[in-house]
């Protein structure tokens, strides 16, 4: 077994990839919606 590697609960998995804010930005252009989402 890796001793580095440790399963996460699903629900706070997002805590672990992403350490700060996270930003949707949209747009729409020609009738066409989309969205974009930013973290940093």
């Amino acid at each position: 077994m890796n001793f580095h590697i440790r399963p996460v609960d699903l629900s706070r998995a997002a805590r672990i990839i992403n350490h700060g804010p996270t930003v949707h930005i949209s747009a729409r252009h020609g009738g066409v919606k989309n969205v974009m989402i930013i973290a940093w």
